[in-house]
């Protein structure tokens, strides 16, 4: 398939704003019809994300999910735990360097369930997602300066209903349980 009428070429990037998180870019392209236009995007380092299986007191499978206040949205969410992937740092060990970080939990293994963008409009980056296997407690939490989170075990079943509405409704974790859901081991 010949995409070419749907090509843009980049001219030039010029960085106009520069955070701790991403990097405001205005991007100059040529469009398929030779027309010069200004979008933006943020630049920002990839991310990673790991879910961990274990059983709660009552023996039934659980998420281990992390509670935090989000900035953007103003209010208490349940997450995956997750991060940056530092400059040249593995996603995968990423992963797993937030797991231990946010829930003093360590996996001795990972596997990648998936990796996509989670906004190409205007994102560069992309998140990934693996599952947390071998796990036990170290009880060593790292957090940043600015984190403040609450460690739980959060029913499968609960999260899988829940899942895109109230407490659970950020969309980065909506992808990491699509990625949960079609390629966990019992269904590969």
């Amino acid at each position: 398939m010949d995409d070419s009428d749907l090509r843009f070429e980049t001219l030039n990037t010029q960085v106009a704003l520069s955070t701790r998180l991403f990097d405001v870019c205005e991007v100059q392209r040529r469009g398929p019809q030779g027309v010069d236009s200004t979008f933006i995007t943020l630049r920002t380092p990839d991310w990673a994300n790991v879910i961990a299986v274990l059983p709660n007191e009552a023996g039934q499978p659980c998420f281990l999910m992390v509670r935090q206040y989000r900035h953007g949205s103003e209010r208490l969410v349940w997450e995956f735990p997750g991060g940056m992937v530092e400059t040249g740092e593995d996603p995968g060990l990423a992963a797993l360097r937030e797991l231990e970080e946010e829930t003093g939990w360590r996996a001795e293994t990972s596997r990648l369930l998936g990796s996509s963008n989670s906004n190409p409009a205007f994102l560069t980056n992309h998140v990934s997602t693996y599952l947390a296997e071998d796990l036990h407690f170290t009880g060593h939490h790292h957090l940043d300066q600015n984190e403040f989170v609450r460690v739980g075990l959060r029913p499968i079943e609960e999260v899988q209903s829940q899942m895109g509405q109230g407490e659970y409704d950020h969309g980065i974790m909506m992808m990491a349980l699509w990625w949960w859901e079609h390629r966990r081991p019992d269904k590969v």
